[in-house]
């Protein structure tokens, strides 16, 4: 696997919205930027929410679609409370998850590079929709390094792990349960 030619985290492409324009606004832009997080890379995003206005109050919901290079991602946004007219919590939780190539393969360097050689990831597409925190049917691996534990010494071997997509963008696990 070729080391990625960069491993800083996505950001949206384009502007970001600026401090006065309305809170609906920055929230479809805040839900482009973490849908290109979740994929772990860049692309051409937009937002649409089923209403063109949101009144800031505890419990108030919108539902949005983030399209992601034409992958469409659903959002729901929630309230939490109310701080301020800047400073407004509220939860956004997608209903699917979504992969990207060049994000599996960005995140999977960044976090085992360091574990071992010989990284690889089987046939990943180009970017697809996937069960949110869940192992999905791709795959990665590397070869470990030799112990060097004076007590065990254990030889190289290949490690394959499970790709997820979580919120915070691609994650690897074991792909099975260990009991």
């Amino acid at each position: 696997m070729p080391t990625p030619s960069s491993t800083a985290a996505p950001k949206v492409i384009g502007r970001s919205p600026s401090i006065d324009t309305s809170f609906l606004t920055r929230i479809k832009y805040q839900l482009e930027a973490y849908t290109v997080a979740m994929a772990g890379s860049a692309a051409k995003t937009s937002a649409t929410c089923d209403r063109s206005t949101l009144v800031v109050a505890q419990g108030a919901t919108v539902h949005c679609t983030v399209d992601y290079s034409g992958l469409r991602v659903p959002w729901t946004v929630t309230i939490k409370g109310s701080s301020s007219d800047l400073l407004v919590p509220y939860d956004a939780v997608p209903s699917t998850g979504i992969l990207s190539r060049a994000g599996v393969l960005r995140a999977f360097y960044v976090s085992q590079a360091q574990n071992g050689t010989d990284l690889r990831c089987g046939d990943l597409p180009e970017k697809t929709l996937v069960p949110l925190n869940q192992r999905t049917q791709y795959r990665c691996q590397y070869v470990s390094k030799p112990s060097a534990d004076k007590y065990m010494k254990l030889p190289a071997q290949r490690i394959t792990l499970a790709v997820i997509s979580k919120q915070t963008g691609p994650d690897f696990e074991l792909p099975y349960d260990v009991h």
